[in-house]
């Protein structure tokens, strides 16, 4: 079990004793809630994730099996090879998706913490894009294709193979994997400053 999972069940079972012993910061239990709620989000997601070639000659192919995991699943990712490979190649999204995760509705929700809002905005994609590979370049091109089924904003038209995000941690394979590992840092770390300030209202009101 992950350290965000059991700093979250901690959370879960004192959200009851924050709202009879916090009245003066009603707010707390409403944002711890709101965290709760987006960590088990990103649990329950599954994102189909495709190391794959682009060859001018034989097209696009996989140079491994679909890997099929949870956003935290990312940053947890040790296949050795295939991370050094695409440490710097970039991310598509399929003609489905343009969107990691359903990023908004919680950067909009106005009660998680500004400093976990801010890793979250790391990746909303605000002006995502078709993309074509070059017919220019005859060398091979590596990319990573995320495959997750959450669009935001109006469907384009047309024949749509590849959308291309330009959110930071969509740059390349590395920005992903470890904006991912940040965030579940900032989101543990808020948890467990906040338990600790919580076990001190506790003891004090006893």
């Amino acid at each position: 079990m992950s350290l965000i999972l059991v700093v979250v069940i901690i959370f879960a079972t004192i959200v009851f004793i924050l709202f009879r012993l916090n009245k003066g910061r009603r707010i707390l239990p409403m944002q711890i809630a709101k965290v709760n709620e987006l960590v088990q989000y990103f649990n329950s997601t599954r994102i189909q994730i495709d190391c794959s070639v682009h060859d001018l000659d034989y097209g696009i192919s996989k140079t491994s099996e679909t890997i099929s995991c949870s956003v935290f699943g990312i940053s947890a990712y040790k296949n050795k090879v295939l991370n050094e490979r695409y440490e710097d190649a970039i991310i598509l999204f399929d003609a489905d998706s343009n969107q990691l995760f359903d990023v908004e509705e919680f950067i909009n929700s106005g009660l998680l913490p500004k400093i976990i809002v801010n890793e979250l905005s790391d990746f909303l994609n605000l002006k995502p894009e078709t993309y074509e590979f070059s017919d220019n370049s005859d060398l091979a091109t590596d990319f990573v294709l995320l495959k997750t089924g959450v669009w935001l904003g109006d469907k384009i038209n047309g024949n749509v193979e590849l959308m291309r995000g330009h959110a930071p941690a969509f740059e390349s394979w590395s920005n992903l994997r470890d904006g991912v590992e940040q965030l579940e840092f900032v989101i543990t770390q808020w948890l467990e400053n906040e338990a600790k300030q919580e076990r001190k209202v506790i003891k004090k009101s006893k």
